[in-house]
């Protein structure tokens, strides 16, 4: 069965009717997203690669722990990778366009915090869903591979890594080993990270919000999020990039977590986080590049290369 044809078995079970066809709203490597009107309105279905299939399954789970701040999906096929879902009306960078203020995060991070809180228990659960584990301690040996693999890393090449910045990396590899193994130390206990938290992947109508595209997500030291947060809040609002500004947000993060550790702590595990926190972004681009062609990567080939140099800079300091 096709995909497409997937989706009219399931319009048809739902006693819907098609109003007219599929609309391609998005179509990458890694996923393919439609647009199906229908008489009971719009509805979206995605379809995955093997090697991100873990999504519906995750998105499934969500939608009963994290209740109406989870896409509830009306039908799924967790082994093709296939999800159908309501449409969940304008996003949250859309809702920008008309209400460009920074401040409506705050809540949402801090509901974030305490929905990462809320999964520590489901972690097994997330495992056993096939969801990628990043925790810190595995992060050295995926950093070699990565370095390894000089088809993704592009040497040489405008936004890329230079020959001398890849031997920078190579050296570093003690010190970044033994950051990971202070940061797998502290109390901050494993959660999901979603892996891409921008305003894109969150809707946003009448004050609500929901979570959505789990792609990337992983199981990870749970502050590692909020690395595309800030990328988000500077591109959209024009913060330069690591702005005291943004210490509100990363604030309004964190207080949910000081009933696991103090404040003192909880800010120094986010700073050495954030030396970090690129890898985790690196591990989601890597295992969509990874899975494709040469030609299907040239359009995102500075990807890896990029977030190797955000490494360096983060933690330049440390550097020979």
């Amino acid at each position: 069965m096709s995909f497409t044809e997937w989706i009219d078995k399931q319009i048809s079970q739902l006693d819907f009717a098609r109003t007219s066809p599929n609309v391609t709203v998005k179509i990458r490597p890694w996923s393919t997203v439609l647009r199906v009107p229908t008489t009971a309105g719009v509805l979206y279905a995605k379809a995955l690669p093997q090697e991100h299939n873990h999504e519906v399954a995750l998105t499934v789970a969500l939608s009963d722990w994290l209740g109406d701040h989870s896409i509830h999906m009306l039908a799924s096929e967790p082994a093709m990778g296939w999800m159908l879902m309501s449409d969940c009306g304008n996003t949250l960078r859309q809702h920008f366009t008309d209400y460009p203020d920074p401040n409506i995060w705050k809540p949402i991070l801090s509901h974030y915090a305490k929905s990462q809180i809320e999964l520590i228990d489901h972690v097994t659960h997330l495992g056993d869903l096939g969801i990628p584990n990043r925790q810190p301690s595995k992060l050295p040996d995926f950093l070699h591979k990565v370095l390894a693999n000089e088809d993704v890393l592009y040497l040489g090449r405008e936004e890329c890594l230079s020959y001398s910045q890849l031997a920078q990396l190579h050296a570093f590899m003690p010190a970044f080993t033994s950051l990971c193994a202070e940061l797998a130390a502290t109390p901050i206990p494993l959660s999901v990270n979603h892996g891409d938290l921008h305003d894109g992947n969150i809707f946003y109508n009448n004050g609500h919000h929901v979570f959505f595209d789990w792609g990337d997500a992983s199981i990870a030291h749970p502050f590692f999020s909020l690395r595309t947060t800030y990328v988000s809040l500077e591109n959209r609002f024009d913060i330069p990039e690591n702005d005291p500004s943004l210490n509100r947000f990363r604030d309004v993060y964190l207080e949910p977590w000081t009933d696991i550790v103090s404040r003192s702590e909880c800010l120094e595990i986010f700073e050495l986080s954030q030396r970090l926190w690129s890898l985790s972004s690196l591990a989601g681009w890597y295992q969509a590049l990874g899975s494709i062609s040469a030609e299907e990567r040239e359009p995102y080939y500075y990807a890896v290369s990029a977030l190797l140099i955000e490494l360096l800079e983060a933690n330049a300091d440390l550097l020979n």
